[in-house]
C-alpha cells in the first residue's frame, strides 16, 4: 500500500480513508474538535505522510495506522496550541497505541451491537419479543410469563434462555 500511496495511486487513499479516518474522527472529536476540523487534520496528516514517503530515505518504522495516528494528534493538538484551546485533559505523554486500541474496542463493540441487532431482526417475532422485554424493558419473568401466555415464570425463563442461545448462534455465525 505505500507503494501506491507514493504512486498517488486513488485507491490507496481511499483504502487509507476506510481504515483510519473514524480513528481520527474519534479523536478529534473526543478532544474539543467539530467535524469540519476532522477533515482539515486528516488531509493534513495524509500530505505529511505522502511528503515523507517521498522523502529520500524515509523508512516507516511503525505501521501504517500508528504513523497517521501519530500525524493527526500532533496537528491536532498544536492547532488547539495555537487557539488556547487544549482541554486539560490530554497528555502530551499518553501513549498511541492506548488510544488507538481505545478507538478499536469501540470499534469492535458497535459491531458486536450490529451484528446483534442484525440477528435479532431475524430471530422469530416472539422471541425477539421476550428478550426485548427482559433486557431492555426490564420485565420480570412473571410480567413476561403473563404476557407471553406461558403457565409459570420457569417456563417463561426456560423459553427466554431457548431465545438467547438461538440468538447467540446467529451472531456467532454473523447473521
Amino acid at each position: 500500500m505505500l507503494r501506491d500511496l507514493k504512486e498517488r495511486k486513488s485507491s490507496a487513499f481511499n483504502q487509507v480513508y476506510r481504515e483510519y479516518y473514524g480513528m481520527i474522527k474519534y479523536f478529534v472529536l473526543k478532544n474539543s474538535g467539530k467535524e469540519e476540523d476532522v477533515s482539515d487534520v486528516f488531509q493534513d496528516g495524509l500530505v505529511i505522510l505522502y511528503e515523507k514517503l517521498n522523502t529520500p530515505g524515509f523508512v516507516l518504522t511503525c505501521s501504517l495506522k500508528t504513523f497517521i495516528y501519530s500525524v493527526c494528534r500532533l496537528i491536532w493538538l498544536k492547532r488547539l496550541r495555537e487557539q488556547n484551546r487544549m482541554p486539560s485533559s490530554i497528555n502530551e505523554f499518553e501513549k498511541v497505541e492506548d488510544i488507538v486500541d481505545e478507538y478499536e474496542t469501540e470499534r469492535l463493540e458497535h459491531s458486536k451491537m450490529v451484528l446483534v441487532e442484525k440477528a435479532l431482526s431475524k430471530l422469530g417475532e416472539n422471541c425477539r419479543q421476550i428478550l426485548e422485554h427482559f433486557y431492555y424493558l426490564k420485565a420480570s419473568m412473571k410480567d413476561i410469563a403473563i404476557k407471553f401466555g406461558y403457565t409459570n415464570e420457569d417456563n417463561a425463563k426456560n423459553q427466554k434462555y431457548k431465545c438467547l442461545q438461538r440468538l447467540k448462534v446467529m451472531v456467532q455465525a454473523g447473521e
